[in-house]
């Protein structure tokens, strides 16, 4: 008897659901080496449930896994100069029989679009596609057989467009097809242009998420279409937001300012009227003249009392605005700030973080679990044991603390402040260290983050 046989034997006893099971915890290129062990392994290892959820992006696994599997998860190309999968799996496009359902495209040359299209067309073909996400990192040029294949697309969920030029789309084309509504999910980065409107209008009644990166324009057709199932906006702020049935189901709003201008009144009216709020993030890249403005029109919403997380990258102005109206916000559960330039904090900036501190209690903010703030220009060691972050956690027992390592300056590993001179807390002197902590004034307990630290 050959070895593959006896093995086949040996394990013929175990259920197919059993050895799944076992299956599911090898990785993709160990499934395809247990092929070879025996028919029943060979037909085992490519069972669709093991290939459902597996993301690839290398290029060797993918052209075996291509070939061989029966559907894929997730796959990633890219056409870039360094290790590019594109051009690898171009030979497999013609004879390719499975079935992916999410491809991520990241493309830089222009002769890469007629293969984006012909892969995209042949697992759209197979079924079973249901995101698709394009990101160009040069000013790539797409042809209406491009949108008019998107667009057509049946039973897609997710879209992601990032480009770098305009859609060649006039209002005629795409008119003769009929489509569907199917996506929840859009995220358009150009211009408010037709195709935006399209796909905003033909899918307006299945619409959960939508980002639009539209320069500063947001599409007439968001504010005029019926979409009952909006749930989540990001879009750049303009006076183009405003207030409409449209958009009065949104749970989850993300604004984003370019420009040193102040908030336009129609926005500040579009806060003021939300009464479905529950996620607000406020991101301005320059300092605006009126910081506070945002902040207290979202205080004097019907959103503010059932508003839960809020995040705002802004001014360190704004800290002193967000102390004064913190108590408007009784549900909140997680706030986020970050300061711009915040790696050039001063003595004044550090005294408004301060007092933004003491302004924190269970009874302006009962609900607050989790707090993420930028620490002072210097030492994150000798801040975290500060009498100002000491008070904040022993007034807010509940409370976990974060500090926003994402813009800030960490200090020389032989740092001179006592607290590491004394060599306690070694964690805290990296990022991916701090990043780890949440500071509290208990033990880690049910329902704690997985970085709680006890601190006082």
């Amino acid at each position: 008897m050959d070895g593959g046989a006896m093995v086949e034997s040996k394990q013929s006893p175990l259920p197919d659901d059993a050895l799944l099971a076992v299956l599911a915890f090898l990785s993709p290129a160990e499934l395809l080496r247990c092929r070879l062990v025996c028919r029943r392994f060979r037909d085992l290892c490519l069972h669709p449930d093991l290939w459902r959820s597996v993301w690839l992006s290398d290029a060797g696994l993918l052209r075996a896994v291509l070939r061989l599997a029966p559907c894929l998860g997730s796959m990633f190309l890219k056409d870039m100069f360094f290790r590019p999968t594109l051009q690898a799996v171009a030979p497999l496009v013609p004879s390719i029989t499975c079935a992916v359902a999410s491809v991520t495209f990241m493309i830089q040359q222009q002769e890469s679009v007629t293969l984006v299209i012909d892969l995209i067309r042949k697992l759209s073909a197979l079924g079973g596609l249901r995101v698709v996400q394009l990101d160009t990192l040069s000013e790539v040029h797409f042809p209406p057989a491009f949108f008019e294949l998107i667009y057509g697309l049946k039973d897609l969920c997710e879209l992601e467009l990032r480009m770098q030029c305009s859609p060649p789309l006039s209002d005629a084309l795409l008119s003769t097809q009929a489509v569907k509504p199917s996506l929840t999910k859009l995220i358009y980065g150009y211009s408010a242009d037709y195709f935006v409107q399209l796909l905003l209008r033909t899918h307006a009644a299945t619409l959960e998420n939508v980002c639009l990166m539209t320069g500063g324009q947001l599409p007439s057709a968001l504010r005029t279409i019926v979409a009952p199932n909006l749930q989540s906006l990001t879009c750049h702020l303009n006076s183009d937001l405003a207030y409409s049935e449209a958009l009065s189901h949104v749970h989850k709003l993300k604004l984003i300012a370019f420009g040193e201008y102040p908030f336009p009144p129609e926005a500040l009216d579009f806060l003021r009227q939300s009464a479905q709020l529950r996620s607000v993030k406020l991101t301005f890249v320059k300092a605006l003249p009126s910081p506070a403005d945002p902040l207290f029109a979202l205080a004097a919403s019907p959103s503010a009392p059932s508003l839960e997380s809020l995040s705002l990258l802004c001014a360190s102005d704004s800290l002193r605005a967000m102390a004064g109206v913190l108590a408007r916000f009784p549900s909140l559960q997680t706030l986020t700030i970050s300061i711009l330039q915040s790696i050039t904090y001063m003595s004044a900036d550090a005294k408004l973080c301060d007092d933004f501190m003491r302004a924190v209690s269970p009874e302006s903010a009962p609900r607050l679990t989790s707090l993420t703030l930028p620490p002072v220009k210097g030492c994150i060691h000798s801040w975290l044991h500060g009498p100002a972050v000491q008070d904040l956690l022993a007034r807010n027992p509940g409370l976990h603390l974060r500090a926003d390592c994402d813009a800030m300056e960490f200090p020389a590993p032989h740092c001179d402040c006592h607290w590491c001179r004394w060599g306690c807390h070694q964690e805290l002197k990296t990022a991916a260290g701090l990043r780890r902590c949440s500071f509290a004034a208990h033990f880690k307990e049910v329902g704690c983050p997985k970085g709680c630290v006890k601190w006082l």
